[in-house]
């Protein structure tokens, strides 16, 4: 019988608002539904919906692809229904895809140290969470539940899930965790996604080029991933770009702060809303673009990086994300945020590039990303994070 895993996260398929954490487990569930079975407690409605998906059951369980996911709805979430469903239906590992979130942490967590539920190994993904910018985004409230969470023994005996040796020292150092708790493994992407893209790109036929730059954001517009940026580096830029965002305006406050910014802009830089798009339409997207700018304040992966190189197209992005040595893999540049300067210039040096040197970029894009996928120790240190968890003790000592 396959060990069963009781997945919580915020949000899962058939959304796509919520971005990187639900391609991540859809792609652990494709690769790895074979060998486990995963169990997913979801919203039933993508982010920031007020109605529910079409065509699921709302408060029972649905199979999608590998895995059987139980559809909640909002009212549904109280600590007793969490209780019930983790009571009602064994499992062998619960695993929690986020270090603050109240719904899909938090009360299973409090259901565990007041022994509501059976207690079984426990798996934190905190997502990017401990990263510098991300614990800068609210700080003295994300400092105060840490202090709470420590004095209750919240996370006790629990094995971290960390992306990279990045976000391994980001949890801890924020956290103070061992490293004996920590285990690393590289989110896993999807290598047919990449072979799909193999003759799918629009002709570049022309020399030079024809019109502005054309530049793509595509992440949540929150914070986190610092379109205000983004936007204050173009108002620097002295050639014409084109810049379009799409993504989910998950922040009004901070959506409203960063059209004040765009109403600034210089007559040259034209700025598009397109809302969020499926993502079953964000490669042919992006694939339309020249440079895919989001210069986010920290990823524990980002897989929107993974789509932009998948389609062919250079990434100009912060140096707060594993995504590093871009410019000497010529497929793009990772930048400390506290140098715009070399955002501007980045975007400069794109404009330049004939047809010869983009087709050239587009390809070892490709092939970056290809690479990425078809690294098998990736699946390996997924599949060992799950078999390690069931024969660990809760000290993190084997049996």
């Amino acid at each position: 019988m396959k060990p069963t895993v009781m997945i919580f996260v915020g949000h899962y398929l058939p959304g796509y608002l919520a971005g990187g954490p639900i391609r991540t487990i859809a792609n652990m569930v494709e690769q790895l539904g074979r060998e486990f079975d995963f169990r997913v407690i979801t919203l039933d409605r993508d982010l920031g919906d007020s109605a529910p998906y079409v065509g699921i059951k709302a408060n029972s369980w649905n199979e999608m692809g590998l895995a059987h996911v139980y559809y909640m709805a909002p009212e549904m979430r109280s600590l007793a229904r969490i209780g019930r469903i983790l009571q009602d239906h064994k499992h062998d590992i619960v695993y929690l895809n986020s270090f603050f979130n109240p719904q899909f942490t938090i009360k299973i967590l409090l259901l565990r140290l007041f022994r509501i539920t059976r207690r079984v190994p426990l798996i934190i993904a905190p997502r990017g969470e401990f990263s510098r910018g991300a614990m800068n985004i609210k700080k003295w409230k994300k400092l105060a539940y840490i202090q709470f969470a420590k004095i209750l023994g919240l996370y006790r005996d629990a094995i971290w899930h960390a992306s990279t040796e990045i976000e391994a020292g980001d949890i801890a150092r924020e956290f103070g965790v061992e490293a004996s708790a920590i285990h690393v493994a590289r989110n896993i992407t999807s290598i047919s996604s990449v072979l799909e893209q193999n003759s799918n790109f629009p002709d570049l036929t022309r020399n030079g080029r024809e019109g502005p730059l054309k530049v793509c954001f595509l992440s949540r517009v929150s914070p986190k991933k610092n379109l205000d940026y983004a936007l204050k580096v173009l108002s620097k830029v002295d050639i014409p770009i084109n810049f379009d965002i799409f993504g989910p305006r998950e922040d009004v406050a901070y959506w409203t702060a960063c059209e004040k910014i765009i109403a600034q802009l210089p007559s040259k830089i034209n700025v598009t809303y397109h809302g969020g798009i499926e993502n079953s339409k964000v490669r042919d997207t992006i694939k339309q673009y020249d440079v895919f700018f989001v210069p986010t304040k920290g990823e524990n992966f980002g897989h929107v990086f993974f789509e932009a190189l998948v389609s062919g197209v250079p990434v100009l992005t912060s140096d707060q994300t594993p995504w590093r040595a871009l410019q000497q893999e010529n497929v793009g540049w990772d930048i400390p945020l506290d140098r715009p300067e070399a955002f501007v210039a980045a975007l400069k040096s794109a404009s330049s590039w004939d047809t010869g040197k983009r087709n050239e970029v587009r390809e070892l894009c490709r092939k970056l990303a290809l690479r990425k996928s078809a690294d098998a120790d990736v699946l390996a240190a997924n599949r060992q994070l799950f078999t390690r968890t069931m024969t660990l003790d809760f000290h993190g000592t084997p049996k």
